[in-house]
């Protein structure tokens, strides 16, 4: 009933987003003012060249400008005001507090990727969208679909409890949920989206043989390939790899039948392709060659430390984890 509920209210939020001046909008402005307290703050920032890059593209609302001296100045800046258009493109111009650190420049150059895939024009006033249906308009059943899990035939519930694994630094956690979206910023996916950058050869970072999509780096990269089975033999079973990530997460240690296996494989699942994408940014940012066996080590090491901070009742060493991690689930951890 709350899920329905909240569909049914999302049609009425969609009409104060697009300023129909009807009735809902003259009862929230009575209530909460001109300026519609925060929620309506929220709504109609994001309209028309009047967004304001800090809240709306930035999405850096609770960050602290005071300890993270890398922000940008000019934080109430418009939209319009922190770039310009060229021939029919914008342009960002970000401008910086102070000089970035080598590894902020990574992330400097991440977050540049990812604004890049906003087509700002500078004379055309925003509009709304709603993602969930085709006309980009809001219904009550195409809100309601992806509220109780059904869009697009899969049942993300198991999912997201695994996703969400209490063992899982909550950083890792979203890396991993955004790579289940295919939200990441892959080559494939900075292309279709429309961002030119110095990597719009859109071949794979690490083995430089095939297109990088999320499926084939994390799964079908012969670097990937190779650290997979390596995990697999380390653990005493095989890795079974389909073609795309969501479907071999969903089926990723069907064979462990003790929770607490499940949850150490869950885990091995984390440390991989995080390391998998370490490893491609360093390729790319730094040039540095790909060692497969760092990598694995890498592995075994963050797991066990990931796994121990997490379970104080696991008494295994660091010897017993690489020799038979199998055997230190199920025998030296408790059930806390």
């Amino acid at each position: 009933m709350r899920k329905f509920n909240l569909a049914l209210m999302g049609k009425w939020w969609g009409r104060l987003a697009r300023n129909e001046q009807g009735l809902w909008d003259k009862i929230i402005a009575s209530k909460y003012g001109g300026s519609g307290g925060h929620w309506l703050d929220w709504v109609r920032d994001g309209r028309g060249i009047g967004s304001l890059w800090w809240r709306d593209v930035g999405c850096l609302n609770n960050v602290d400008e005071e300890k993270e001296g890398w922000l940008t100045e000019g934080k109430e800046k418009k939209c319009c005001q922190m770039g310009n258009e060229e021939d029919g493109i914008w342009r960002w111009n970000l401008e910086w507090r102070r000089a970035l650190f080598d590894w902020e420049r990574e992330e400097a150059a991440e977050l540049q990727q990812k604004i890049d895939s906003m087509r700002i024009h500078k004379d055309i006033p925003d509009t709304w969208k709603w993602e969930h249906s085709k006309e980009g308009n809001y219904s009550t059943k195409s809100a309601y679909k992806p509220l109780t899990n059904e869009f697009n035939g899969l049942d993300a519930a198991p999912i997201h409890k695994r996703v969400w694994n209490p063992i899982i630094p909550s950083k890792i956690s979203a890396f991993n949920w955004q790579l289940l979206q295919d939200r990441i910023p892959t080559k494939s996916n900075l292309q279709r989206r429309g961002i030119t950058t110095e990597l719009d050869d859109g071949i794979c970072a690490l083995c430089e043989e095939e297109v990088e999509d999320s499926n084939h780096l994390f799964l079908r990269c012969k670097v990937a390939k190779w650290l997979w089975k390596a995990c697999g033999k380390w653990w005493g079973t095989s890795v079974n790899l389909e073609n795309d990530c969501w479907k071999t997460f969903e089926q990723f240690g069907a064979w462990a039948k003790e929770k607490r296996v499940k949850e150490g494989w869950d885990c091995i699942w984390n440390v991989v392709v995080w390391t998998i994408w370490l490893a491609r940014k360093q390729k790319i940012f730094r040039e540095t060659d790909t060692n497969k066996s760092k990598l694995l080590d890498h592995i075994q090491l963050k797991s066990f430390w990931w796994i121990k901070t997490r379970k104080s009742s696991c008494l295994f060493t660091l010897y017993d984890w690489l020799y038979n991690p199998m055997s230190c689930l199920k025998v030296n951890c408790g059930r806390k």
